[in-house]
């Protein structure tokens, strides 16, 4: 069977969450419960686990510029986040070079970037640890510009 890719609507405050890896065909919420169905029988979401397997909860950013087309380094990562864990967090630039980084999940999580990198186009990850929860609450990303020339 092919596994399907499933996607949430909050219709109020307009979050948008996917859900990779799904092998149900079929969705439905009874009271505060949701279930999936395929051939194999149900299966109850919001569990801890996926049959004693850790849940895997990544969000991962677009590829963005920060609204600026100059070629730039990101400074400083601060995550607004709560989690029992903590969480790895995974910062991409155009340059080709991959920083990983690991917070303890408590408040602010500040991440000071080094120097090592540079690049017009960024992308971002957060992932649990160990398949435990997480709550982001906000975002901060803070960059310099390295090209000082302006139109």
């Amino acid at each position: 069977m092919s596994e399907r890719l499933g996607l949430r609507l909050d219709v109020e405050g307009g979050a948008l969450s996917q859900y990779a890896g799904l092998k149900c065909n079929s969705l439905c919420r009874i009271g505060d419960v949701v279930l999936g169905a395929d051939e194999d029988g149900l299966v109850v979401f919001g569990a801890d686990t996926d049959d004693g397997a850790p849940i895997r909860a990544l969000l991962a950013s677009p590829a963005t510029d920060f609204g600026s087309g100059a070629v730039k380094r990101v400074r400083r990562i601060d995550p607004d986040a709560a989690s029992d864990r903590g969480f790895d967090v995974v910062l991409a630039g155009d340059d080709g070079v991959v920083r990983n980084y690991r917070t303890d999940g408590e408040g602010r999580n500040g991440i000071d970037v080094g120097r090592d990198g540079q690049g017009r186009v960024w992308t971002l990850e957060i992932e649990n640890r160990e398949g435990c929860g997480f709550t982001l609450y906000g975002l901060d990303i803070a960059f310099t510009d390295l090209d000082r020339r302006r139109p």
